[in-house]
């Protein structure tokens, strides 16, 4: 059987195979543990009680931060609280231009400041698609145009509200958001990529 990888854990991985995500374990000789990613084209046996993953298909393309595979885009969040790492921003949009990947800057939180999204469009914008979002108002018809027939991941640090976005792109909570810290620090709500 063949699916895509939709998480990865310890010693397991959940694959969608047509709708249906199935819980495999690598098999031992082909050591796949560390190189599978979410995003990968995986081949899947069921050997009469347990499902394994056996090898995956030739990606077109991988990332590290986050670890993802064969992905249309990338979409780097920012926003104006916290404080916008800019360098962060950067090195997304160089990474990305080296590995043929579009990237899509999504200036989120929007209803902090008014003047959030003008100002990254006129930083970035000869570089890169910037879109509006607030995910706490549910405002994402600019993101959800962008991102529209893609295999796309979030990107950005602590608390610009990624696992938000994706509670509204989908329309409920699937994904756990976190809170600033007392001195507007992100926290690591999300540790693991997960496909939604």
């Amino acid at each position: 059987m063949r699916g895509r990888v939709v998480k990865v854990e310890t010693d397991k991985f959940c694959v969608d195979v047509a709708g249906e995500v199935i819980i495999c374990s690598a098999r031992k000789k082909v050591k796949l543990k560390s190189l599978v990613k979410v995003g990968d084209i995986a081949n899947i046996e069921f050997d009469g009680a347990n499902y394994a993953l056996w090898g995956i298909e030739q990606r077109k393309n991988t990332l590290v931060r986050p670890s993802v595979a064969n992905v249309d885009a990338v979409v780097m969040v920012l926003s104006p609280i916290p404080e916008p790492d800019y360098a962060l921003a950067d090195k997304m949009l160089i990474n990305c231009a080296e590995k043929g990947i579009k990237c899509i800057l999504c200036a989120n939180k929007t209803d902090l400041n008014s003047d959030f999204y003008d100002d990254i469009a006129f930083q970035y914008g000869a570089d890169a698609v910037v879109v509006p979002a607030c995910a706490s108002g549910g405002d994402v018809a600019a993101l959800r145009r962008a991102i529209d027939g893609k295999f796309v991941c979030l990107a950005g640090q602590s608390a610009v509200g990624k696992s938000s976005l994706i509670n509204a792109l989908v329309g409920s909570t699937v994904a756990e958001s976190g809170s600033l810290s007392a001195i507007e620090r992100g926290r690591n709500t999300t540790t693991k990529a997960t496909l939604y």
